[in-house]
């Protein structure tokens, strides 16, 4: 199961097809909320082709529907939460 909480809204209407090159910055916390990485704090954004198995599916899934700008927390379940490019502990989020 994926789960997506907007927590701040994009602009525009247009959203990331499959093949599209994104740049997300991520917060990864565990489910007792302890922080596993952070890009803000490291200044880079995360790079990756969408919806080509380079992240895990909840991302390729979760960040497809998002506009260009907006926030969001992905809450990734069983099935979603690991790819062959990353793999996000059972029950962990990632805010994007």
């Amino acid at each position: 199961q994926l789960v997506k909480t907007i927590t701040g809204k994009g602009s525009g209407w247009e959203r990331p097809g499959v093949g599209a090159e994104v740049s997300i910055h991520y917060t990864a916390t565990h489910s007792d909320g302890t922080i596993l990485q952070d890009t803000r704090e490291e200044a880079v954004p995360h790079t990756f082709k969408l919806g080509v198995g380079e992240v895990v599916k909840g991302w390729d899934v979760g960040v497809r529907t998002m506009k260009k700008g907006e926030r969001a927390e992905l809450k990734c379940g069983l099935g979603y939460a690991s790819s062959p490019g990353g793999q996000v502990p059972e029950g962990d989020a990632a805010t994007v």
